[in-house]
């Protein structure tokens, strides 16, 4: 929490992708590497995933005009929720149907997409007031 105010909303979306995708891409590629590598690459994906994660209750919180933004609130918590859950059921299958490897390299291929669409459409808020940062959004930048 003490680095989105710091360092900003826009890095801390942007870069776990990167980073989470990365660490999958890599496993993906080796997916028999040493256990200890493994495990380092996944403690990098869970820590970047999971730090990134705080802004689901900051950024849609500024991002929308105060008419809506419980609904936008709601509505990124249920995405986010369905995502997860699509997730869960699926990986398993994912794994199974496909193997280690190419699962990996499909989930890397899902952190970079969010890297680049972040890259193109997330604003920075650092530092706005709600109506300036909910503004951004409704004009698109």
């Amino acid at each position: 929490m003490f680095l989105v105010g710091s360092w900003g909303r826009r890095p801390i979306l942007i870069w776990p992708f990167l980073i989470t995708g990365i660490a999958l891409l890599i496993l993906g590629i080796a997916p028999g590497s040493p256990p200890l590598v493994v495990v380092t690459l996944f403690i990098v994906f869970a820590a970047f995933n999971a730090g990134s994660s705080v802004l689901q209750c900051i950024y849609s919180n500024e991002l929308a005009p105060t008419e809506i933004r419980a609904t936008a609130m709601g509505f990124g918590t249920a995405a986010s929720r369905i995502g997860a859950a699509i997730g869960t059921f699926l990986l398993p299958l994912l794994l199974a149907g496909l193997g280690v490897g190419p699962t990996m390299i499909l989930t890397s291929l899902l952190c970079f997409v969010g890297f680049v669409m972040s890259w193109f459409m997330a604003p920075e808020t650092k530092g706005l007031a709600l109506t300036e940062s909910s503004a951004i959004a409704e004009e698109g930048r």
